[in-house]
């Protein structure tokens, strides 16, 4: 199995760059990276299931 993030793969060469300018901190580059991937399961996560109102 192949885990897919393409939300990370899009933003990590920028956020890199961003982190190493500002001297991010390991752990505050990994939450920048992933804060915007985790909105997106979440959401999608939410939508599961979810019924369409009349």
């Amino acid at each position: 199995m192949m885990l897919r993030l393409p939300t990370i793969r899009s933003q990590f060469g920028d956020l890199a760059e961003a982190a190493t300018r500002d001297q991010m901190s390991y752990l505050g580059f990994l939450a920048e990276l992933l804060w915007p991937s985790a909105a997106t399961v979440t959401g999608a996560a939410r939508n599961v299931g979810s019924k369409p109102r009349p």
